[in-house]
């Protein structure tokens, strides 16, 4: 648990090898990331699209919300992937995991999301946050947990 003043971030930990640190979204950035990595450790972690730019392999575009639109509602999706080299952070190889949920899993929760928007006074959301709301997508350095 963090106070107010300090984010969330896998940098607070000193990983150990073999550790594998599990993250919701605010401990999805590249940099926390590293830090793990660096320290011989895994991550499996829940990511924001638009804070988690993503390539394949070969360092070409992953075009995320392509992908992400083959799946059918209650299914999963696995690709190789790294992440986009930023600053010091050299790209980190692993895999983009994505659920898609099932249409009453995604109508509760929009209306999650709309209750929360509105007790916080937050504007309507846009078209990639509404759709984004479809999805659990993950980032991992883990071996291969799906089986695809």
């Amino acid at each position: 648990m963090t106070s107010d003043k300090t984010g969330e971030s896998f940098k607070r930990f000193k990983p150990h090898p073999g550790d594998v640190f599990i993250g919701d979204r605010n401990f999805g950035t590249r940099r926390g990331i590293w830090h793990v990595i660096q320290h011989g450790a895994d991550v499996l972690v829940r990511v924001i699209l638009r804070n988690f730019p993503v390539q394949t392999v070969d360092g070409i575009a992953f075009e995320a919300w392509q992908v992400l639109g083959t799946l059918r509602p209650d299914s999963i999706g696995e690709w190789a992937v790294q992440t986009k080299p930023v600053q010091r952070i050299p790209a980190i190889p692993g895999r983009f995991i994505a659920y898609r949920l099932s249409q009453a899993a995604a109508l509760k929760v929009r209306e999650q999301h709309r209750k929360r928007r509105q007790r916080n006074g937050d504007g309507p959301p846009g078209a990639a946050t509404l759709a984004g709301w479809e999805y659990v997508v993950l980032f991992t350095t883990l071996a291969n947990l799906t089986g695809h």
